[in-house]
């Protein structure tokens, strides 16, 4: 297995972002609805015992059988997650869509960085910049 990483040119990462960006939109939808679905299966067991402690009937199954479905849909994310890094790009942040790809400017590494929303890839930075600032493209 190689590991090293796919290092782009500019282009190639350009060509990309139609797919990344569909694919982007999806997986922050299905983390929102992962997070949404957690905290409503958190309420129902506290509910629940609340209830068990009172004599009053016992949910348990249904919140048992909430978990497994959620524990798939993590799966689900999970499999969604390794396609990003299958691609050969970095996921950084999901609500703000931030990708980073391995590029190389003037026989130096770098990461071209794209937010979801934007047309093109217009920035990059320097790994050796501790500080994650962004650079202009422009100013290669």
């Amino acid at each position: 297995m190689n590991t090293r990483p796919h290092i782009f040119t500019l282009e190639e990462a350009n060509q990309l972002l139609p797919e990344l960006d569909s694919r982007l939109a999806l997986l922050a939808h299905k983390k929102e609805a992962y997070a949404r679905r957690h905290d409503e299966l958190l309420m129902a067991e506290l509910l629940s015992q609340a209830e068990k402690d009172n004599g009053v009937a016992d949910q348990e199954q249904n919140i048992d059988d909430g978990f497994r479905a959620l524990e798939s849909a993590l799966e689900d994310f999970e499999r969604d997650l390794t396609l990003f890094h299958e691609l050969g790009c970095v996921l950084r942040d999901i609500e703000n869509g931030c990708i980073d790809f391995p590029g190389k400017v003037d026989g130096k590494m770098v990461y071209f960085c794209w937010r979801r929303g934007e047309q093109t890839i217009s920035h990059y930075r320097s790994l050796q910049d501790e500080t994650l600032r962004r650079l202009p493209v422009n100013k290669l």
